[in-house]
């Protein structure tokens, strides 16, 4: 995403994403910024992916996001998936 989590505003790639983790897919959320983090309740669009479910890669970079969603892959239990994403393991994520 773009800055602070932002994605394009388009109601056809929200349904699209909303479909997919309606589908178990893990969807996450990371900033192609080299510094700062995402911040999905700053902005509209950001609400709109919390509400659906997107998960919040905070500082995570690109790379350690995929490698992330590797591991993931593996688990079954969703809920466990997401709070692997969501905390840091090896001091990948600082926020």
């Amino acid at each position: 995403s773009f800055g602070t989590g932002n994605i394009p505003e388009s109601a056809a790639f929200i349904s699209c994403l909303e479909e997919q983790i309606s589908n178990s897919c893990l969807i996450l959320n990371c900033t192609q910024c080299l510094n700062g983090s995402v911040d999905m309740s700053k902005y509209e669009v950001g609400k709109q992916l919390l509400k659906i479910g997107v998960v919040d890669g905070k500082d995570l970079s690109t790379e350690a996001g995929l490698v992330k969603l590797m591991l993931c892959a593996n688990l079954s239990d969703k809920a466990a998936a997401k709070q692997l994403l969501s905390s840091s393991i090896a001091g990948e994520m600082s926020v």
